[in-house]
């Protein structure tokens, strides 16, 4: 519990330095888009907790077959991974320990890869996609393929892992979990720092 706790103080400080989103993608920038608040990282650590539950809940049950403990599994992070992604991985690891799933620190055989993608939408009909309610401005949609592009101001998180080894996908998972508009730029990767400014000097 402690382990949880001070978990969650290090992800809302990786939160709340989320930069402002810079472009919506299928739409333009939100109107008043800036930095989250304390309060919304907090709510975005929450947020980001539920998400790993559930992945973590689904991987173990695809592995629920496996011998206990003999397959170690390594967590890979994504590389040039947003926040959102950092914690997650920290959050689905702290998940999957929890499930009885072992999990190395070092590379090994049996490599669990999540990636991310973040897609707004701003036009469109209702959606008729079935949705399932996992917390407070949280919905997940089963094994998607891709986001729904039918909902009008929806904001959706698709969340991919695959468990892989020497090549091959032994476990795939593929949900869609729909989050509040304000939140997008909880999930959203910081913008580069501009470069430095070259000046040349014309010479007739």
């Amino acid at each position: 519990m402690r382990n949880r706790v001070l978990a969650f103080c290090v992800l809302a400080g990786l939160a709340a330095g989320c930069a402002p989103l810079p472009t919506a993608l299928h739409g333009a920038t939100p109107e008043g888009a800036h930095a989250p608040t304390e309060q919304q990282a907090v709510n975005a650590v929450r947020q980001w907790d539920v998400l790993a539950a559930d992945v973590a809940a689904r991987v173990a049950d695809r592995l629920r077959a496996w011998p206990a403990g003999q397959h170690p599994i390594h967590v890979e992070m994504a590389p040039q991974a947003s926040d959102f992604q950092r914690g997650f991985r920290e959050l689905l690891v702290t998940h999957l320990v929890e499930r009885g799933i072992a999990v190395t620190t070092e590379p090994a055989a049996l490599q669990l890869r999540a990636s991310s993608q973040l897609v707004q939408h701003h036009a469109g009909a209702a959606s008729a996609a079935p949705l399932q309610r996992l917390a407070e401005g949280v919905y997940v949609q089963r094994n998607a393929t891709h986001a729904d592009a039918s909902v009008p101001m929806r904001t959706e998180v698709l969340v991919v892992t695959s468990l892989e080894s020497e090549g091959r996908v032994l476990v795939r998972t593929s949900d869609v979990y729909t989050i509040a508009q304000p939140d997008a730029p909880l999930y959203q990767r910081p913008a580069a720092a501009p470069g430095p400014l070259t000046t040349w000097r014309v010479v007739p």
